[in-house]
């Protein structure tokens, strides 16, 4: 991932609150996992999968869906991610594929 910084709001074994920030160019690379995710963009202007997302928007991700942001603008943007289940860098599969 590029220019993102991760802050835990809390952990626990069956899920996990973070606040993702996508600074201006950063980027959370198309992935997929094996749990369930609900991310609720907090601020600014990102590209999902193609799609232009602002504050407010909620995405329900199922397992296995392959997902990704990109901050085109010149401001911070921050995500609200919900994870179902406990987070590793094990589970998370990068996807060579172009989504934006």
């Amino acid at each position: 991932h590029k220019k993102m910084s991760v802050k835990i709001i809390e952990e626990r074994d069956d899920f996990e609150i973070t606040i993702l920030s996508l600074e201006a160019g950063g980027e959370i690379f198309p992935h997929y996992h094996p749990n369930n995710e609900t991310e609720i963009i907090l601020s600014g202007q990102l590209i999902c999968n193609g799609n232009l997302v602002e504050s407010g928007t909620i995405n329900n991700w199922e397992a296995n869906t392959i997902h990704g942001y990109k901050n085109e603008s010149n401001q911070k943007a921050e995500i609200l991610c919900l994870f179902y289940g406990r987070w590793t860098e094990e589970k998370e599969v990068l996807v060579n594929q172009k989504y934006f």
